[in-house]
């Protein structure tokens, strides 16, 4: 990535990158009825160790509806595709090919959207499928049955699988996921 991650077209990807998920949050925001108050500060991954020692409530740290899109948006937090070591309990197959997955399922809101870059030429990668899964909030998952009585076999809450678009993006409409066994708040991707 950093051979790559400061020419013309992959500045010109992050550009619309930013003012793809600009728009999406003022769409959110109103749809939500947050059009008010301040952002919560954007934490990053070296403050990772700082930050889980410390008061969680940073909504005076300055970020404020005025806060240029830029600044919010225009960060290069990346993750890289590791080797696979395990895909994650309750993976099952047949989802549906859906943005919104929550079904009606009780939570928090939350909106995930990935990108896909190839990381030797900082250009989007497009003909993906992206699947995820996430527990509900109280810490059951769809489509399996366990003996803790969860989503059973026919549900297909918080699953689905989205197809990249001209950019490598996907989004989906899912919930906060809550815990379970001991395990943070997390989301399955395969």
């Amino acid at each position: 990535l950093s051979e790559c991650q400061n020419s013309p077209q992959a500045l010109a990807l992050r550009e619309r990158s930013a003012a793809r998920r600009a728009a999406k949050v003022k769409e959110l925001r109103v749809k939500r009825q947050l059009t008010t108050g301040k952002f919560h500060r954007k934490r990053g991954l070296t403050s990772l160790e700082y930050w889980s020692t410390q008061n969680h409530n940073m909504s005076s740290s300055g970020y404020t509806l005025n806060t240029p899109e830029a600044t919010i948006f225009g960060s290069n937090n990346t993750c890289e595709l590791v080797p696979e070591t395990t895909i994650g309990p309750y993976y099952v197959t047949g989802e549906y090919v859906r943005s919104n997955i929550t079904e009606g399922q009780a939570g928090f809101p939350m909106l995930i959207e990935m990108q896909s870059v190839d990381m030797n030429t900082c250009a989007f990668v497009s003909d993906l499928l992206a699947d995820i899964w996430n527990c509900n909030s109280t810490g059951f998952y769809s489509g399996i049955e366990t003996s803790e009585g969860e989503g059973g076999l026919n549900s297909t809450f918080l699953r689905g699988i989205q197809a990249a678009d001209e950019e490598g993006a996907v989004s989906f409409d899912t919930l906060f996921p809550g815990n379970y066994d001991s395990r943070v708040a997390h989301l399955h991707l395969v």
